[in-house]
């Protein structure tokens, strides 16, 4: 559509020119003419420099495109290798949080609780073998 505009414009530069309503007329037309050719003038330079910078946008256009398809290829490509390696066990699912080199308050508390777990479930003879701190000898007697 913009090389048929402007070959629309350049075909009228070119009447106006060869028309010379200026030299059969007064004065006014001499302005009229010139006026008008000076626009055409100018849209014509500006519809080059738009079909030149268009050319240009489409060619960008298109190497965008064709990058786009290439990251998208290989971020694929390292999804598929990651879901294909198997996982690391010294490695926590968040990659951030591991294990705690030394041990913490929380497991010293679940290490008592199953002590002591264990220590329910033990036979009374042996049950009474062992000494509870803050336990008073008519307390054990009383079970």
């Amino acid at each position: 559509p913009l090389l048929g505009l402007l070959g629309t414009v350049l075909g009228l530069i070119q009447s106006l020119g060869a028309i010379r309503i200026g030299d059969l007329g007064t004065e006014s037309t001499v302005g009229v003419t010139t006026g008008i050719g000076e626009s055409l003038i100018s849209t014509a330079t500006g519809l080059v420099v738009a079909i030149v910078t268009l050319v240009f946008y489409r060619l960008f256009q298109s190497f965008v495109v064709n990058q786009i398809k290439v990251f998208n290829k290989a971020g694929n490509d390292l999804e598929l290798i990651y879901r294909q390696s198997p996982p690391d066990p010294n490695q926590s699912k968040l990659g951030i949080i591991k294990e705690p080199k030394e041990e913490s308050l929380i497991s010293i508390t679940k290490r008592n609780k199953n002590n002591q777990n264990q220590n329910s479930v033990l036979n009374p003879e042996e049950k009474s073998s062992h000494s509870f701190p803050n336990s008073s000898p008519e307390l054990e007697n009383e079970s």
